[in-house]
């Protein structure tokens, strides 16, 4: 990569600064896997979440799948994790922030379904404010008082 850099600019010599962004916790990434103890049929699934999560709607893919019970999910714009998704065997994968071509690599193999980027961060402030909270005990924390995301269903 820096011989490219260099080709770009052979009339000086250009500062620059390699980091490397390796995981040094492997077991630690952008979303979670679970399963359910037993099946679950995938529209029951779907009106549980969007009751437990207070959510006005939530944009699925083609539902194919007659029963869930691998759950993927990942809080905010999760699309980056599609593949991953689906290679480690999810049924259905949860997120917010789809645009409508993500919903094209469901391909049959998975649900998708967005259900919202504030409406799937929501309940972490709570467990972050208790970890700062606990691990700097004079740092100054206070949970934000916004009890909606930004974008409005009408």
């Amino acid at each position: 990569m820096i011989d490219h850099l260099l080709k770009a600019h052979p009339y000086e010599e250009p500062a620059y600064d390699i980091l490397t962004l390796d995981n040094t916790y492997s077991e630690v990434g952008g979303g979670v896997i679970g399963t359910l103890k037993a099946p679950m049929e995938t529209e029951e699934f779907l009106h549980i979440l969007k009751q437990k999560l207070h959510l006005p709607v939530v944009r699925c893919s083609d539902l194919c799948k007659e029963k869930v019970q691998r759950i993927a999910l990942c809080g905010g714009s999760g699309s980056f994790l599609i593949g991953d998704a689906k290679s480690a065997g999810a049924d259905i994968f949860l997120t917010g922030d789809l645009k409508y071509h993500d919903f094209q690599q469901a391909e049959g193999d998975i649900i998708l379904c967005d259900i919202g980027h504030y409406e799937s961060e929501q309940f972490a402030k709570e467990i972050i404010y208790a970890a700062i909270s606990e691990k700097f005990r004079t740092f100054a924390c206070q949970i934000s008082e916004r009890k909606h995301g930004y974008v409005n269903y009408i």
